[in-house]
């Protein structure tokens, strides 16, 4: 399986919190930490990707045998 997200952006408000975010895990063996400061966006990337807030994104789960 893989996870493709394209020119993610998150906003609450007026208030960006992501922008422009693009990442690829093309494997799904690898092992992936998010890490970074307080306030640094990481809870709202994982809810953007769980569909509980609300962004501007493309992005794709791909499974392959």
């Amino acid at each position: 399986m893989s996870l493709e997200i394209q020119h993610l952006s998150v906003r609450y408000g007026s208030t960006p919190v992501l922008h422009d975010l693009s990442i690829k895990l093309a494997s799904s063996a690898q092992v992936v930490a998010v890490v970074g400061a307080t306030g640094a966006g990481k809870s709202s990337l994982l809810r953007a990707l769980g569909g509980c807030a609300p962004c501007a994104v493309k992005f794709a789960w791909t499974v392959t045998s």
